[in-house]
């Protein structure tokens, strides 16, 4: 991690007793949360581009690698 960067960890927390039994699925706009807290924390004064990337649970290495070097199992 550098400077101006955040490490942000999502998680659907909901369950079957919040919804009367039903699972329920929602979403986020990862790009428009970004753009959110940037414009929050710098009071729209200054212009900027977000960038936002996927990465491993443990957030040591981007999606797709970490699904290259997975162990393809031969079953």
């Amino acid at each position: 991690m550098g400077r101006n960067s955040i490490l942000m960890r999502v998680e659907n927390i909901g369950d079957i007793y919040d919804s009367n039994g039903e699972v329920t699925y929602g979403a986020i706009k990862i790009q428009a949360l970004a753009d959110g807290l940037y414009t929050l924390m710098n009071n729209n004064m200054i212009a900027f581009t977000s960038t936002v990337e996927e990465l491993s649970l443990t957030g040591n290495q981007n999606k797709e690698a970490m699904q290259e070097k997975r162990i393809k199992w031969k079953t």
